[in-house]
């Protein structure tokens, strides 16, 4: 990780988009500092869930590392905005984080927020915010998609 910080210092790019891994020249995305968490491998998607009720149901996750120790992030609470064409769809305190291993995740019913899936899934983006005890924030943004199953596999 500290690599990557250190070779996207050198190539003057502000942010990852963590999509591709690619560096991008994104200015609305926070830069990096020396003390907020930093966010990786994030991923949202929908999928059928068929054990007892079928519903739909979105699942995010995503990695973090904080520069002060993975133990300075609370474990609960933590953000994640949806937006559709730009515009808000809703905000929802749904992540809970694993300070051991740093994975976090969160889920929610599609139509408890109106997130629509299936056949929408790539219609959302989701910014998820990792805080940490100290106020300061990481974030990282994610397109969403259609898997197959729980475990996130693409639909094609």
């Amino acid at each position: 990780m500290l690599a990557l910080l250190i070779a996207l210092g050198c190539t003057g790019k502000d942010s990852v988009d963590v999509d591709s891994g690619s560096a991008t020249d994104d200015s609305s995305e926070p830069q990096q500092d020396d003390v907020s968490p930093r966010l990786s491998d994030a991923l949202a998607y929908c999928y059928e869930h068929t054990t007892g009720d079928t519903f739909y149901q979105w699942s995010l996750t995503v990695v973090y590392d904080d520069p002060q120790g993975l133990d300075n992030v609370p474990s609960s609470f933590h953000m994640v905005e949806v937006y559709k064409s730009d515009n808000l769809v809703t905000d929802i305190e749904l992540l809970a984080c694993d300070t051991n291993s740093g994975n976090c995740l969160g889920s929610f019913k599609a139509d408890a927020y109106d997130v629509l899936c299936p056949g929408a899934a790539d219609d959302y983006e989701f910014k998820i915010i990792v805080t940490d005890y100290d106020g300061n924030e990481g974030s990282a943004t994610v397109a969403g998609y259609e898997a197959v199953n729980s475990q996130g596999d693409p639909k094609e």
